[in-house]
């Protein structure tokens, strides 16, 4: 567009004043990008987080709930137990949940090891 507007024999290097300005230019443009997108990603239901996880519950009259870590105790029930000789590791920074009608999500900040049986109680700390 620039060569369209000044010529074909206009300076675009990037020390020229119109490589310059078109640099700028496209600096300008990206940065709108990114923003857009973060705004078109903020519209998406399952990446919305923060004010606009708000406003999109708003819109359909549902409010969110605020969480707490939990602490305490928990216990893990397995449907088939760990081999005798072998141990399962949750790790810290996995997702768990419960298996009710409505699971619940917890993020993991602990590690914990679990043994061949089909329960572990397992401590929780934030």
């Amino acid at each position: 567009m620039i060569r369209r507007m000044f010529g074909e024999n206009a300076a675009l290097h990037n020390t020229s004043y119109l490589g310059l300005i078109r640099d700028m230019d496209v600096k300008r443009v990206s940065g709108v990008w990114e923003v857009l997108h973060d705004i078109i990603t903020q519209m998406d239901i399952d990446k919305a987080t923060g004010y606009f996880l708000d406003d999109i519950g708003r819109r359909f009259g549902l409010e969110r709930k605020l969480g707490t870590y939990a602490t305490g105790y928990v216990t893990f029930y397995r449907n088939k137990p760990v081999p005798v000789g072998q141990s399962m590791m949750i790790t810290t920074e996995q997702y768990v949940s419960t298996s009710t009608a409505n699971p619940v999500l917890f993020y993991t900040t602990g590690v914990g090891n679990l043994v061949p049986e089909v329960s572990e109680v397992i401590e929780l700390t934030e």
